[in-house]
């Protein structure tokens, strides 16, 4: 599941260059510590900040998380971003 979320967001910012620093950057911020000590060896988000957002966005956990919503929040993290600086 996670991975072909991940696989459809490399999808969408593929088209979208100035998103790629963004999401790199909240890949890491969002990574299970010590990600790289297991496989598959990338850094992926947990398990449960998933099933927190899911619940929290679409109230149910039944809802895969679609792509397009995580387009839109990286799009708002880098506004943000630009905000704090």
């Amino acid at each position: 599941m996670r991975f072909k979320l991940l696989i459809k967001v490399a999808g969408l910012l593929s088209v979208k260059p100035g998103l790629w620093a963004t999401a790199f950057r909240q890949l890491f911020r969002l990574a299970e510590s010590g990600w790289w000590k297991r496989l598959p060896f990338l850094p992926i988000p947990n398990q449960e900040l998933i099933e927190f957002r899911s619940k929290t966005q679409y109230g149910s956990l039944e809802t895969e998380i679609e792509a397009v919503d995580v387009l839109a929040w990286l799009v708002w993290s880098k506004e943000f971003q630009q905000l704090k600086n």
